[in-house]
């Protein structure tokens, strides 16, 4: 005949056969109960340290931007700001260096040799009691455990500034390029100053037009005073008609050993005095804003400009957060109970006979036969 498919016993069956078994379910629930009693109570307390921090955007730092204008300031930061600060915070070089920094390879009761594989014992076992979120405000929450309340606030404190301090060097090539840039337009315009300064300087000596705003007024009344005298004199019949000649000739053209101030002159060089006097006010003015900014970048790159705001550094906590040793008693008590009353079912199901009553398998001993025998 066919094989029934087996089923779940009835409750009764369950309490029956527990019954029946009480003895080696109560001895295996209560060892059980002793040996996670004990072992829980062997079991290190465990403190966590918490340090809550906002990552600000890298562009409020960016020295590119103290050479224009509008510089852009970010006051809330972006999703992939927070981003970077998880990322850097779990970092290898960052788990690295504080392994080594406090010789958390001892601490842990690892093996202390530098092979790969001590080595990422130690690493695994850091990343278990390190944890990084981002909190509903954007906050980010660094929470490391350790059996050592104030090693545990010490190291996240240390994992805040090295988070700081990965930022910061993201940063940094950025920041010797544009140091370089600023240099590099600096002496352009710096050389190209003293140019048109030379330039501006040798005109003003060969025409004497220093771009004053009155001199063209000033040659008009000169020559028309020097000329009134000369027609006065003519009319005298003067003996100095040939020097008021002579004058009126040098405000007129330029000779050599004559006036350095001309009519002719001043035609002739007021418009390139006066372009080379505004080109060289408007070199004058980005020679200042490139100076200031190459020295505003220069002070940034020997700077320490940080890149998180910190809300709350870790302190030691008094309270610890595991083990929750009632919590281990309890549930592997229960477990234990589970399994036996479980093994206890299984062992009778085996010993009940077949359709054609022989047994599956040799009935097992129980407390009932035993007393039966004896």
């Amino acid at each position: 005949m066919a094989a029934t498919s087996p089923t779940l016993p009835p409750l009764a069956d369950v309490l029956g056969v527990v019954r029946r078994w009480r003895r080696p379910i109560l001895l295996t629930t209560a060892a059980t109960a002793i040996v996670s009693a004990i072992l829980a109570v062997r079991m290190p307390n465990i403190y966590p340290a918490t340090a809550a921090f906002y990552a600000t955007n890298l562009e409020t730092s960016d020295p590119d931007q103290l050479g224009s204008g509008e510089r852009k300031v970010v006051l809330l930061p972006q999703p992939f700001d927070l981003d970077r600060a998880v990322n850097i915070g779990r970092s290898q070089p960052v788990a690295d260096y504080i392994i080594k920094k406090y010789h958390l390879a001892r601490h842990y009761k690892n093996d202390t040799t530098t092979t790969p594989e001590a080595l990422q014992v130690t690493r695994e076992e850091f990343q278990e009691r390190l944890s990084i979120t981002v909190s509903d405000r954007d906050a980010v929450e660094l929470t490391f455990m350790d059996t050592d309340r104030d090693l545990a606030a010490t190291i996240a404190n240390d994992l805040v500034a090295q988070i700081d301090s990965a930022s910061q060097q993201l940063m940094q090539p950025n920041r010797q390029n544009v140091v370089a840039l600023f240099e590099a337009k600096y002496r352009i315009l710096n050389q190209a100053f003293k140019i048109t300064r030379d330039s501006l300087m040798q005109l003003r000596a060969l025409s004497g037009v220093y771009g004053l705003a009155y001199e063209d007024r000033y040659l008009t009344k000169e020559l028309t005073a020097r000329e009134t005298e000369l027609a006065i004199a003519r009319v005298q019949n003067s003996k100095a008609v040939a020097g008021l000649e002579a004058a009126v000739d040098q405000l007129r053209h330029k000779r050599p050993g004559g006036n350095t101030l001309t009519l002719e002159g001043y035609s002739q060089y007021h418009e390139q005095v006066s372009r080379l006097y505004a080109e060289l006010g408007g070199i004058q003015n980005s020679l200042v804003q490139a100076r200031t900014a190459y020295e505003s970048a220069k002070a940034l790159l020997s700077s320490r400009v940080s890149n998180i705001y910190v809300l709350q550094p870790a302190y030691p906590v008094a309270r610890k957060v595991k083990p929750v040793r009632w919590l281990i008693v309890v549930s592997s008590t229960v477990a234990a109970f589970v399994l036996a009353t479980l093994a206890a079912l299984l062992l009778e199901r085996l010993r009940e006979p077949d359709a054609d009553g022989d047994f599956a398998t040799a009935p097992p001993l129980s407390p009932e036969p035993l007393r039966s025998r004896a």
